[in-house]
């Protein structure tokens, strides 16, 4: 009796100790977000800032709440906002953070409702979706004493973009995912979208018809074929490799660094599904050493049970420079290429497309 009274008393004291722990980091969330929170500007403010350049963020919400004891930590944010000299962002429903005692290096945010989102010199856009979930998962370098992103993934249902509150498009369902299990291994981003229906707006099906003349014969040959854009899309799969994945092992995102290490992104497989149709594109994307951006393409179609380049379209090259858009026939020559970039034929990049394979259809 009395070995199980003394276990009761250090279950008790345990408990009194996490209780006090958990009140404290609760304290200490709370505060933080008050510290967050900006003190509102008078108009006068509000001219000053613009006036001189204030490019400050400012991360503000309505009302906030933070539950979850015993296992953790749930912050309730009411419209939160963010605001800065390119972009805005405001959300008009809830923002939910949830941490875990079990996941301490996992959070995971329920983002679902709609978004306003300004960028400078844009239009404004709203997105909008149900039952949006995003996780994000931290891996400790002891070592460097720091931490990098090793994890982030995102899925939903019922999205939909709107411009200008002119719809673009709408999703029935899409999941993505940003994977690097190792610090120096390239980055795979994975996406699957359900439901792709592009707006029948008459202004979005002329942009998309624009698009398609600047492709050469891309719009006869997919008006042959019976598929497009302009009609709705069953399933995309996408499955990309980039390297170097460098963002990843840092806080810090910086374009030209990615550009002087030869960043490029071979896209193995970008899968569409569209009734009796079903076609794939591989693809290779990298900044070139002369600063231009080079995207090389092999458009699949499957026909029995193999997949064979699209008839005029085998053969697709593009290159993004100061000058606007090139489109070429022929591959990227070997010289173009960056330094981390072994040369490679059109057809090794059709190869890819042709033989990948899904978890589901080994």
């Amino acid at each position: 009796m009395t070995l199980l009274r003394r276990s009761l008393w250090v279950l008790l004291v345990l408990a009194v100790i996490y209780s006090v722990l958990w009140l404290a980091g609760w304290f200490l969330i709370r505060s933080a977000l008050d510290q967050i929170k900006p003190e509102p500007l008078s108009a006068i403010d509000e001219l000053l800032a613009e006036e001189m350049g204030d490019d400050t963020t400012r991360f503000d919400f309505q009302d906030r709440s933070v539950v979850g004891y015993p296992l953790g930590y749930t912050i309730k944010l009411q419209r939160p906002s963010l605001e800065h000299t390119l972009v805005t962002w405001q959300a008009e429903d809830d923002l939910v953070v949830r941490w875990s005692l079990l996941r301490p290096f996992v959070i995971d945010v329920d983002y679902s409702g709609a978004h306003a989102v300004s960028a400078v010199l844009q239009p404004p856009m709203r997105l909008s979706t149900d039952r949006a979930e995003a996780r994000v998962q931290i891996q400790p370098l002891f070592s460097a004493r720091s931490a990098r992103l090793a994890l982030v993934s995102t899925d939903g249902e019922a999205a939909a973009l709107s411009v200008s509150d002119r719809s673009i498009f709408t999703i029935e369902q899409f999941a993505f995912g940003l994977d690097v299990e190792v610090e120096t291994e390239p980055g795979n981003i994975l996406l699957d979208i359900f439901g792709f229906a592009l707006s029948d707006d008459p202004v979005v099906q002329a942009r998309y018809q624009q698009l398609l003349e600047q492709l050469g014969n891309a719009e006869s040959t997919l008006s042959v074929l019976g598929v497009g854009l302009d009609l709705p899309i069953d399933h995309v799969r996408l499955r990309t490799n980039v390297r170097p994945f460098f963002p990843l092992a840092g806080s810090q995102f910086v374009l030209p660094a990615f550009i002087s290490r030869g960043g490029n992104a071979l896209v193995e497989v970008l899968d569409i599904q569209q009734g009796n149709w079903r076609g794939r594109i591989s693809a290779h994307a990298m900044f070139g050493p002369d600063g231009r951006f080079m995207v090389q393409a092999c458009p699949l179609l499957r026909a029995g049970a193999s997949y064979l380049p699209i008839p005029f379209m085998g053969v697709l090259t593009l290159y993004f420079g100061v000058n606007g858009v090139d489109l070429s026939r022929e591959p990227i020559p070997d010289f173009a290429l960056p330094k981390t970039v072994e040369p490679f034929a059109q057809r090794d990049l059709c190869n890819v497309g042709r033989t990948f394979e899904f978890e589901d259809e080994a």
